[in-house]
């Protein structure tokens, strides 16, 4: 019987952290996925396995590819963290039966580390070290885990209010399309109505484009 409890606390994880990334966050999925590129090639294969850590590259690049279907991505990474907490109780219960609640927190970790912020000082961090970018890694450090504040910056403020609110999938052929809701999410946002209008003539949506 507690096995059975146990076994639907870590599926209703899995649940937990499919919807979170499918309703939360479906955008970041589509992000991730374009800006990565995988190749079934043979030569593509080898040439990551020449370096260290390829393996491990070559496996989370091939589940990427599949971050094009938001719901799919979101499917993945739960199946991921549920099996990873599942791993964690069959090593830790061969030492402590009791400690079920505890093999959730490895993955609830990387969950939390995953966020915008700490990706943004995982990097301030080292550009902290560097002769150049110190002053201002010290600076836009101190915008960390307050979002008052970075919406009141000038630039990074008005990325937040410009960025896309809605999820969709990127279409190549109707970029225009794309460009004109970037603009119906913002009118204020001049620059999406100038490339969007410039994306008609290059589509040759001379009709669009004089209505």
């Amino acid at each position: 019987m507690k096995n059975n409890l146990r076994a639907i606390f870590s599926a209703l994880f899995g649940i937990a952290v499919f919807l979170f990334w499918l309703l939360g966050y479906p955008e970041a999925l589509n992000y991730q996925e374009q800006n990565q590129l995988f190749l079934t090639t043979t030569d593509y294969f080898i040439l990551r396995m020449a370096v260290p850590g390829g393996l491990a590259d070559y496996v989370s690049e091939f589940i990427v590819q599949f971050y094009y279907v938001p719901w799919l991505g979101a499917l993945l990474i739960g199946i991921m963290y549920a099996v990873m907490q599942w791993i964690m109780w069959t090593i830790v219960r061969k030492w402590d039966r009791t400690a079920f609640p505890i093999t959730f927190l490895l993955p609830l970790l990387m969950l939390w580390h995953q966020g915008d912020y700490k990706a943004a000082e995982k990097r301030l961090n080292i550009l902290k070290n560097t002769i150049f970018y110190k002053s201002w890694a010290e600076e836009a450090e101190t915008y960390l885990f307050n979002d008052a504040k970075v919406n009141s910056h000038e630039t990074w403020g008005k990325l937040r209010r410009y960025r896309y609110k809605d999820s969709f999938l990127y279409s190549y052929p109707e970029k225009h399309k794309m460009l004109g809701l970037l603009f119906q999410q913002n009118t204020d946002n001049r620059l999406a109505l100038s490339y969007f209008m410039g994306q008609l003539l290059l589509d040759g949506e001379f009709n669009s484009f004089m209505s």
